[in-house]
């Protein structure tokens, strides 16, 4: 596949698309979502004690 020409004014690229019969508009955008929160559990009891040296 060649690129053959880049179209940068929208409203030639929309009259191009309607011409040949394919949508000129694009999918419809998707509301955003919340960010997920992280649960805060606590300090981490489940490991070993520390060992230091004498």
């Amino acid at each position: 596949m060649e690129l053959l020409a880049f179209i940068a004014e929208a409203g030639v690229a929309k009259k191009i698309l309607d011409h040949l019969g394919l949508a000129s508009t694009g999918p419809p955008l998707a509301r955003a979502a919340a960010p997920e929160v992280a649960a805060d559990h606590g300090p981490e009891y489940g490991g070993a004690d520390p060992s230091y040296d004498d």
